[in-house]
């Protein structure tokens, strides 16, 4: 949800005419001044909207030219190297920047813990710390918890909501967020409670709609799926999240050529969503169409550059593109890459499955 909510800001005119300003700097006018929030806030623009990299390292590099003291930029920063997987790096920034109680540098702190395999420490981390922040408490443990969900920490990040729920149990932040943690946990039933709550007091949010077509779909009930991605793409007809849900329910259903309709939809909206195109490959797998899906998926591990949050979905459907052809070794290649990702899963039948297959060649 919190993504939803970033990308509406991008979207906004205030930002937008902030951009303007900054285009209008790089071309040479001087009459603008931009302060460090508004040039953090672009440079997260680039990273999370454009994916240019470049072009974000540019930005925050001309904020900390200006303001080399403002906490934002050097967190903004901290980050990239996080992101290029540089903890070390991003380490240094953080312990050098002055205000170590600053709310973001203690954010910080805890995801360079999550970034070194250390999530119970960094939930250890985060308590300890909240009485810091006791007249924003709520806030703190609802941006704390995030920092898991983006890690996909649910188990961390289900304690924190947990606190959340005891603290304010009426808000609806708490609800979304005891709502995403149980979506990440696969627990949909318990999750549907707390988004009809969300329903009930705010029927007029897309991605809420999208939540329940998500839950729904993974209980196999696609009819409902169906009809709550209907009330979705009424209130924002070009949203990519509620064209792809609605492919994957027909997908289930067995109506492939009218899931890959919507598909393509959502990919003429944003052709470089490596999650759409992930779906456009399972689809074109399930009608038998291998050399396309194989293309497809293979754009979209290009795409998402092994960073990607649905790197893991990535590699189990090559995988099994390269099982439906036959080619089990490199079938196997994924699968490895997969449980890389994810420990926890159980990956040995498929793995034993394809070697049987490899045997009998």
């Amino acid at each position: 949800m919190k993504e939803e909510e970033e990308k509406k800001h991008f979207e906004s005119p205030q930002f937008k005419k902030i951009l303007r300003e900054y285009e209008a700097l790089l071309n040479g006018d001087d009459s603008i001044t931009l302060d460090a929030e508004e040039l953090t806030d672009i440079a997260e623009y680039y990273s999370l909207m454009q994916r240019d990299s470049a072009a974000a390292k540019r930005c925050i590099s001309y904020a900390l030219n200006l303001y080399p003291e403002a906490v934002s930029p050097q967190i903004f920063e901290a980050r990239l190297y996080l992101l290029d997987g540089d903890i070390d790096k991003a380490r240094m920034i953080c312990m050098a920047i002055p205000d170590q109680n600053h709310r973001e540098v203690t954010y910080l702190w805890a995801e360079l813990l999550v970034q070194e395999n250390q999530p119970e420490n960094a939930l250890s981390y985060l308590e300890g710390r909240a009485e810091l922040y006791d007249d924003d408490y709520e806030y703190y443990i609802y941006d704390a918890a995030y920092i898991f969900i983006d890690y996909s920490c649910f188990k961390e990040a289900y304690v924190l909501a947990h606190q959340l729920h005891n603290y304010a149990p009426d808000w609806y932040n708490t609800w979304e967020l005891t709502a995403d943690c149980l979506l990440g946990m696969a627990k949909f039933e318990e999750a549907l409670k707390y988004i009809n709550k969300m329903l009930d007091s705010n029927p007029f949010k897309a991605e809420t709609w999208n939540w329940a077509a998500e839950a729904h779909i993974e209980l196999q009930m696609y009819n409902e799926a169906l009809n709550d991605v209907e009330y979705a793409l009424a209130l924002d007809s070009n949203c990519v999240r509620s064209l792809v849900l609605k492919g994957t329910a027909f997908i289930h259903l067995g109506n492939y050529e009218t899931a890959l309709q919507f598909i393509n939809n959502a990919l003429e909206i944003n052709p470089s969503d490596e999650f759409v195109l992930t779906e456009k490959a399972l689809c074109l797998l399930d009608m038998e169409q291998l050399e396309e899906a194989e293309t497809t998926i293979i754009e979209a591990e290009r795409i998402a550059d092994g960073k990607s949050p649905d790197q893991l979905y990535i590699y189990e459907q090559h995988a099994s593109i390269l099982a439906a052809q036959e080619r089990y070794e490199e079938a196997i290649e994924y699968i490895n890459k997969a449980s890389e990702i994810d420990k926890t899963v159980n990956y040995e039948s498929i793995l034993a499955d394809y070697r049987k297959h490899i045997k009998s060649k």
